[in-house]
């Protein structure tokens, strides 16, 4: 997240922190857990325009495209983790799928696990 703090202080852009649950049923996520996170990260970072968002009950794909149509977003940032070669072959990254299927620019990071 430092990487994308960075770029977004060059531009004195704000940041969102997106946290999508796809599976109501069982909440893994709060507000109060998210503004939290966004609380520390502001602290640790130095940097005041950082906002959370959560959403639950939509597929995080189109989730994504349909918040960031909705704020008219210039950059979706994404990380992407080193998978095991299973799920690789049989399921496609987020990231991937996004960089297919965004009309916004997409910035990939790649995160250690």
């Amino acid at each position: 997240i430092n990487k994308v703090i960075a770029f977004a202080r060059a531009f004195d852009s704000e940041l969102i922190l997106l946290h999508i649950e796809e599976d109501t049923t069982f909440k893994a996520f709060d507000y109060t857990q998210l503004d939290g996170f966004k609380t520390q990260v502001q602290r640790e970072s130095n940097y005041p325009k950082i906002s959370a968002k959560l959403m639950d009950d939509t597929e995080v794909m189109e989730g994504i495209n349909a918040y960031a149509d909705e704020i008219n977003a210039d950059m979706i940032a994404v990380s992407m983790r080193n998978r095991p070669l299973v799920k690789r072959l049989f399921n496609r990254s987020l990231s991937k799928r996004l960089a297919h299927h965004t009309h916004i620019p997409l910035m990939v990071l790649h995160t250690e696990e």
